[in-house]
């Protein structure tokens, strides 16, 4: 049976616009799906944050310190597109929260595993999963705790942090969501779905070839991460330097055809498109292994990098650049822990 989306009131919080400090615009009369997002950090704080903006009733789950972040000082946005403070609804457990219809899972990888239980408890009570992890393996983890239908293919574009107040800090114009059904998923509440995310303040797409989409975006995030984190300077200046730019060319190459040979519906021209993508950035982008090395944190190597790896050695692909990217990396895996 299908599950009929609920009308909800649109008041879950406050959100107040920096500058004017007014309400929005969005009557009672709006009906969303209820959107509980697990990870309010630069991914998910950045894009619950807008959805709330617009009206889409959204709760927060989140761990024990980031609650008492958030009950002090809200969640506030600093973006190119316009600062956003809300005052979020907050829960520390999937028990607390009520009719739950979408789950926007944006976690880091290394912090699936504990998030698991929660995302499988929000499923069993109906709620469709959309994550937004970088990488394509948690499918696989996801999968096991979703029940059949419920699970969609998800990725973003967003060049966002976490300033040391726990503010989400967005500091290019890419700020983009592409979602699409899985081939087993339920299709009959993808009309709620668009009507939850789209026009909500940050660009929104949906796709019916979303695993391919996210192969796509695995060779460019996979590609950037390496580089701006092995490097440790953005992309304008590896683009700029021979020496470099070589490597980028040879870690695209080898990560397409990894892509192409798990799914057939990769473009044969994936690191030709790819490589163009890199080239369009603006010249001070980074990734997010980049940001979170800076800043002595874990890194999602052994996810990202480590896994193109295991891939390629199953089907026999020679990865000298990967290999390189992540032997330079895998020492920083846990963080200034580690050393």
């Amino acid at each position: 049976m299908g599950h009929r989306s609920r009308r909800h009131p649109v008041a879950m919080g406050t959100v107040l616009p920096k500058a004017s400090h007014k309400q929005t615009g969005v009557t009672e009369e709006a009906s969303f799906m209820h959107v509980v997002v697990i990870g309010a950090g630069a991914v998910g704080g950045y894009f619950g944050a807008r959805l709330a903006q617009h009206g889409v009733p959204v709760t927060f789950l989140v761990r024990e310190n980031r609650r008492r972040q958030l009950a002090e000082r809200g969640l506030r946005v600093h973006s190119v597109h316009g600062d956003i403070h809300v005052d979020p609804r907050i829960a520390t457990r999937a028990a607390d929260v009520k009719d739950p219809e979408l789950v926007l899972l944006a976690v880091k990888q290394y912090h699936l595993d504990g998030a698991l239980p929660q995302v499988s408890e929000l499923a069993d009570r109906g709620a469709l999963v959309l994550p937004l992890l970088n990488g394509i393996r948690h499918l696989d983890d996801l999968r096991k705790v979703v029940p059949a239908g419920r699970l969609l293919g998800g990725l973003c574009h967003i060049e966002s942090t976490l300033n040391e107040e726990g503010d989400v800090v967005h500091t290019s114009q890419l700020h983009d969501v592409t979602y699409g059904p899985l081939p087993d998923s339920d299709r009959e509440r993808l009309p709620a779905l668009d009507e939850t995310l789209q026009n909500r303040g940050f660009v929104a797409r949906r796709s019916d070839q979303i695993l391919a989409d996210m192969w796509m975006k695995y060779i460019c995030l996979s590609t950037l991460s390496g580089l701006t984190a092995t490097i440790r300077q953005p992309i304008g200046v590896i683009r700029e330097d021979p020496a470099a730019a070589g490597l980028m060319r040879d870690f695209a190459l080898e990560a397409a055809a990894i892509a192409r040979a798990e799914c057939p519906d990769v473009p044969s021209d994936a690191a030709l498109r790819a490589l163009r993508w890199l080239e369009r950035l603006p010249a001070s982008m980074t990734a997010s292994m980049h940001r979170d090395l800076e800043k002595g944190l874990p890194i999602e190597v052994e996810r990202i990098q480590g896994v193109l790896l295991q891939l390629a050695d199953s089907h026999a692909i020679d990865t000298p650049a990967i290999r390189a990217v992540y032997a330079i990396l895998h020492p920083h895996r846990e963080g200034r822990r580690a050393n």
